[in-house]
Parts: C-alpha cells; sequence; structure tokens
C-alpha cells in the first residue's frame, strides 16, 4: 500500500509537495529529492503510518496542475483521480480505512459496519439528540487514530447509548442491568410480539446488555 501510494503521488504535479509536507506534518524531508516521482514509494514505506495516511489527505489538498486552469475543472479533474485511484488501491490491499470525498483517511470494517454508522447518525439529526451525537461521533474519532483507541470508542459508545435511553426513560438514572429489563424488555417483547424469532433475538441482546 506504501509503495503504491508513493507512486501514485507521483502521477500528479509534485511542485512544492515535499517542502508543504514537511511543514504540516513535523518530519524530515529531501525538500529538493522529494520533487521526482521516484522519492516517495520509498520514503512513505519507512514513514509512520500516522504520516502515511495523513499524506493522503495533504496530498490530495495541494494538488496542483503544470499548466494554467482558470476554470478549475482540471485540478478538479484531477483530485477525482486521485480518490479513485487511492480508494482502488485501499480496496486492492484490503486495508481497514476509507477515504471521503474529502481526502480524510478514516477506520473502518466492512460495508455493512459503514452503512449501520451512517444509518445511526440520520437518526440523531433532532436538536434533541445533538448530544448523543457528539458522543456517537467521538467514538468514530477514536477509532480513526492511529493506533485506533478501541478502549476510547466503547466508552463513547456507551455513553451514547446511556443518553440516549435517560431520553426515552427519564425516571431511569443510568443504563443499567435493571433498567434495561424493567424498561426496554417489555417494549421489545409487545413489538415484536407475533414473531418469535425477532423476540428470540432481541431478548439475547437484552441478555448480553444485562451481562456487559
Amino acid at each position: 500500500m506504501r509503495r503504491r501510494l508513493g507512486h501514485l503521488y507521483g502521477q500528479f504535479y509534485l511542485d512544492d509537495f515535499g517542502e508543504i509536507f514537511a511543514r504540516e506534518l513535523g518530519v524530515p524531508v529531501d525538500v529538493l529529492g522529494s520533487q521526482r516521482d521516484n522519492y516517495w514509494p520509498s520514503y512513505l514505506e519507512k514513514a509512520q503510518l500516522r504520516d502515511v495516511l495523513d499524506s493522503i489527505t495533504l496530498r490530495f489538498k495541494t494538488l496542483k496542475v503544470p499548466l494554467y486552469d482558470g476554470t478549475g475543472e482540471n485540478t478538479k479533474k484531477a483530485e477525482a483521480d486521485f480518490l479513485a485511484e487511492a480508494r482502488r488501491i485501499f480496496a486492492e490491499e484490503r486495508v481497514r480505512y476509507r477515504i471521503d470525498d474529502k481526502g480524510g483517511v478514516h477506520f473502518t470494517v466492512d460495508a455493512e459496519f459503514e452503512r449501520s454508522r451512517i444509518a445511526t447518525l440520520s437518526q440523531l439529526g433532532q436538536a434533541r439528540y445533538a448530544g448523543i451525537r457528539e458522543l456517537f461521533e467521538a467514538a468514530f474519532t477514536a477509532m480513526d487514530s492511529t493506533p485506533p483507541d478501541g478502549k476510547g470508542a466503547i466508552r463513547s459508545v456507551f455513553f451514547a447509548a446511556e443518553s440516549l435511553f435517560r431520553l426515552m426513560y427519564p425516571n431511569s438514572a443510568q443504563l443499567s442491568a435493571g433498567e434495561v429489563s424493567k424498561q426496554l424488555k417489555p417494549r421489545i417483547d409487545a413489538i415484536y410480539d407475533s414473531q418469535k424469532p425477532a423476540i428470540y433475538v432481541a431478548q439475547n441482546s437484552c441478555l448480553r446488555s444485562r451481562i456487559g
């Protein structure tokens, strides 16, 4: 992945990218050497992972075209081509990261994980859920760190779930085993009253939450 990214960087106009890289990431770079397209594969191979991932965002944001681009169309095409190739490298090398439309790199697991993340965030758009959304997003910020902060992510997700639970049941002081049995279980049983398989799955989820 590192070497392929390095070759990708060299496919676009480098100009002063090496100087920007050194200044923004605070790491040593051979500024003159970095203007050659064969410099980056070996450099990224030895760099810290956090710097490699940050460099993708930085390269995207500093893409230039060698000729005058009054309309900006050539720059937009270069950005689209860069994103497409970087994403292809990630997919083919099977790394657990994704690249957003602004060049940001984020930790991810699989397509279903990402679908669930987006679906959950979309349901937390109302003002009353602002604090919950902030905690939920904090969990993914923790996962985006290098290395991923799993403990911080779990803590933020739990507090997000507890905050939502307390909004649903104001008389419950916290998300505890007793409160789950008292508040959630009857509601779930009522929702899936005629669907035994669904009740079984839901009751197991309640049991796991009580054990946790």
